[in-house]
């Protein structure tokens, strides 16, 4: 699950779409500016809700991708075994390093 405000994730969710070896594959975005469910490539995208632990239940999540997300983190952080925090500030080998270390690669 990716995490972001508006565009903040594309390029992470476009990394991690095109680099399986990563060992991630984004199923849900949470975008925090969003007030209605739609889809982005392919990827559903949701608002943020009380709901969330139900979908990230539903959909087996183990891992949560934050993209300079706006909304309440500490809730997020406590759904997950492991949550990888990207700024905007990081370069592509600095978060590439960060999923392969989470990811065992």
């Amino acid at each position: 699950m990716v995490y972001c405000s508006d565009t903040s994730g594309d390029f992470i969710i476009n990394k991690l779409k095109h680099n399986p070896y990563l060992g991630y594959h984004p199923a849900i975005i949470i975008d925090s500016n969003a007030t209605d469910y739609y889809e982005k490539n392919g990827i559903p995208v949701f608002p943020p809700t009380n709901e969330i632990h139900k979908i990230i239940k539903s959909y087996n999540i183990k891992t949560g991708v934050l993209c300079d997300y706006e909304g309440d983190l500490s809730i997020i952080t406590s759904l997950y075994r492991y949550t990888i925090s990207v700024s905007k500030m990081q370069t592509e080998f600095t978060y590439t390093q960060q999923l392969k270390d989470i990811a065992g690669v």
